[in-house]
């Protein structure tokens, strides 16, 4: 089966909107060059193991944030907002499974009832890292590989080998989840719940001005509590993250049509051009029209 990048695309409440393979086979495999690829913040309906093949990832969940080595992996339970960035200036690259539990079996089999349906529906375990410092880590990271592997060169029976790996990967999160310290409190639970609510307004609004007071009183929340929020799950505030989002916008739109610069600055919220072309080159590296042109030619 083909690995693709995955290109991360969301609806106005951070859903993620990509289809995962198909319906016969519902398993996306995927690598992320970042900080090129952005991983916006988002969730899914789907489960999803991730392996640092290079770099280091800072891995944002919720409102906990943790630091991934190349060689090390994470899972992310089903419907848990998520996002992944570069720890530092250097390139990163992230390969990725994501998946539906029904791969695994019907949700009347005694695989989902016994083993999958426990695990979702779990809210003290929203991830899993993976580091490889105890034996069942180091087994998870072999069978992502022989599942990335089988993937990559469409063997003979790979869909086979796929599910069984993610079978058995499954099998140890579940065996050893209780060594597992996430601390995932009632409080990181309501900020989640708050998060996605100021995320869906910001997403439906980011074209025109916004205050931190209205990004607030859309969760019916205090504006430092809003600050909290966003300092705790994205760790950034809401005007940076705005920004953010308003230059990932134009970054699409700069790859996938011929519009104008300008334009495109004036459909994401920038009035000015020069802080436009400023905040573009902060985040991206290059000014939006070298951004372009590397993009036609990769």
């Amino acid at each position: 089966m083909a690995v693709t990048r995955c290109n991360v695309s969301i609806n106005n409440i951070q859903k993620e909107m990509k289809i995962h393979g198909s319906v016969s086979f519902p398993i996306g495999l995927y690598y992320d060059y970042l900080p090129t690829d952005d991983v916006p913040w988002h969730w899914h309906e789907h489960l999803e193991f991730g392996y640092v093949d290079k770099g280091t990832v800072h891995l944002g969940v919720n409102s906990d944030q943790k630091i991934i080595h190349e060689g090390e992996a994470y899972f992310i339970n089903k419907e848990i907002l998520h996002s992944c960035w570069c720890e530092n200036e250097d390139t990163c690259t992230i390969h990725s499974m994501v998946f539906k539990s029904e791969l695994l079996g019907s949700h009347d089999s005694v695989f989902y009832q016994n083993y999958i349906q426990p695990l979702v529906d779990n809210n003290e375990l929203p991830y899993v890292t993976i580091t490889g410092n105890e034996k069942w880590q180091k087994d998870i990271l072999t069978l992502f590989s022989s599942a990335w592997a089988s993937a990559a060169n469409e063997e003979f029976g790979f869909e086979f080998n796929i599910r069984n790996c993610i079978s058995s990967i499954l099998l140890l999160i579940i065996r050893y989840k209780s060594k597992q310290s996430n601390d995932f409190s009632e409080k990181a639970l309501r900020t989640e719940r708050r998060m996605k609510v100021m995320l869906k307004y910001i997403s439906e609004n980011y074209v025109n001005e916004i205050r931190v007071e209205d990004i607030a009183g859309s969760a019916m929340i205090s504006e430092s509590e809003c600050l909290r929020c966003f300092h705790d799950s994205v760790g950034i505030s809401p005007i940076k993250y705005i920004r953010q989002l308003r230059v990932q916008t134009a970054a699409e739109l700069l790859i996938n049509s011929n519009r104008p610069i300008n334009d495109i600055a004036e459909q994401c919220g920038f009035q000015d051009m020069s802080y436009f072309t400023k905040s573009f080159r902060e985040i991206k590296g290059v000014a939006p029209s070298e951004f372009r042109k590397l993009s036609d030619q990769s």
